[in-house]
């Protein structure tokens, strides 16, 4: 019985997806104020730029460097005339570098 439920246990563990990334360099960007056609806060990590549903004001600084866990939600904000313009993301944790 209880190897049937450790089995269960480590199947469990390794069917879960896992849907967040870990912690990644990134760099907080201000594309503009999307009144007058900017993007608004974008995150950049890696090659990647994003736009985070949910920047803390405190991080709104133009080129600040930051630690992000993030979640992709799959969907696009528009930017200017470009309505798919980068893909959102929710901030799961971030912290300055």
């Amino acid at each position: 019985m209880k190897y049937l439920v450790s089995a269960l246990f480590i199947l469990t563990l390794f069917s879960c997806k896992k849907d967040t990334q870990d912690f990644q360099n990134g760099i907080v960007l201000d594309f503009g104020d999307p009144a007058v056609d900017g993007c608004g806060w974008l995150v950049q990590v890696g090659n990647t730029i994003y736009k985070p549903t949910n920047l803390a004001n405190s991080f709104q600084v133009d080129s600040q460097t930051v630690l992000i866990e993030f979640k992709n939600l799959g969907t696009a904000a528009g930017c200017g005339f470009n309505p798919n313009a980068h893909t959102e993301i929710q901030v799961l944790n971030i912290k300055k570098r």
